[in-house]
């Protein structure tokens, strides 16, 4: 099923548009799709930023275990703490997909609901074109 919902904006589709417009539902302008592929992005960034790292941590302790004296001491100084930061970092990522995943899922649930909306809306407007009075009251209702 395709994220898209649209109304078009015409005279066949009018009594429609303007029964959901009245009583406030619209579909958002935000694709789902879009957004759960943002998201699974963004995790993937995350992952690869920890990667990278975990390779520098790597790095750093074997460059470690080879400096003696003076040296070493100052290196463990700098090199003290320096994933702190990209820990940090990698769990801001991970948690903005997170709410990137649940925005898509808003957006999802937002136009099933203006789907449905829209679909009762039909109904009741073929029921009032199906009875005696038929054009007459609907243009009364939409005016």
């Amino acid at each position: 099923m395709s994220d898209d919902f649209v109304i078009p904006k015409d005279g066949f589709w009018a009594p429609i548009y303007y029964s959901m417009f009245a009583t406030g539902i619209q579909p958002l302008s935000a694709r789902a799709s879009e957004l759960y592929a943002l998201a699974d992005r963004m995790e993937d960034y995350g992952k690869q930023y920890q990667q990278t790292l975990n390779g520098v941590e790597g790095l750093s302790s074997g460059i470690d275990r080879s400096l003696q004296s003076e040296t070493a001491e100052a290196f463990r100084r700098r090199a003290r703490g320096l994933a702190n930061d990209v820990s940090d970092q990698v769990s801001g990522v991970n948690y903005q997909a997170y709410l990137t995943r649940q925005f898509g899922l808003n957006a999802k649930e937002n136009n099933m609901e203006a789907m449905t909306t829209a679909a009762w809306w039909a109904a009741e407007i073929f029921a009032l074109l199906a009875s005696p009075w038929g054009w007459a009251a609907l243009g009364e209702w939409i005016g």
